[in-house]
């Protein structure tokens, strides 16, 4: 469980790090450098309900990891879609909407592709490890040692 949370934390951090870029990016680009703290707070409600809700959506059984992708992937894409409307950052047009879910969607699937890899350097390392106590504590081989 600690693990989990771990992880959901970092990936709460990564996201909350690049969305904040993304908005002083856009403020700098767009000439706004008013200082409102309200969109940060809504950024991290946001990021906290996020989190939540996939948690709970792990909870649900699913039958492949694709189906649990899936859905994650739909209910997320609606919360952070509301909240941007609600910070105004999405002019409210067709193109602007399938730029916001086609960025959405690139985004997701690199954070996807960087914890895949996190996990599966860890699998490799925890595998080699097990291979490493398997040799160290693997019992004598009785033709080696017919006395036995």
């Amino acid at each position: 469980m600690k693990k989990e949370i771990l992880s959901r934390l970092s990936a709460a951090c990564v996201l909350f790090t690049l969305v904040l870029l993304c908005s002083c990016l856009r403020n700098i680009l767009s000439g706004n450098y008013g200082s409102s703290s309200w969109p940060v707070v809504l950024i991290f409600v946001l990021l906290v309900g996020i989190e939540a809700v996939d948690y709970l959506i792990s909870l649900i059984p699913f039958r492949t990891c694709r189906q649990y992708r899936f859905c994650s992937v739909a209910v997320n894409y609606v919360l952070v879609f509301l909240a941007w409307l609600c910070l105004g950052w999405v002019p409210q047009n067709v193109w602007s909407i399938l730029a916001f879910s086609l960025c959405y969607l690139i985004f997701y699937r690199l954070i996807q592709l960087y914890f895949d890899a996190k996990r599966q350097a860890e699998a490799a390392d925890f595998n080699r490890q097990l291979e490493l106590w398997r040799k160290q504590h693997q019992a004598p081989d009785p033709q080696d040692h017919p006395d036995l």
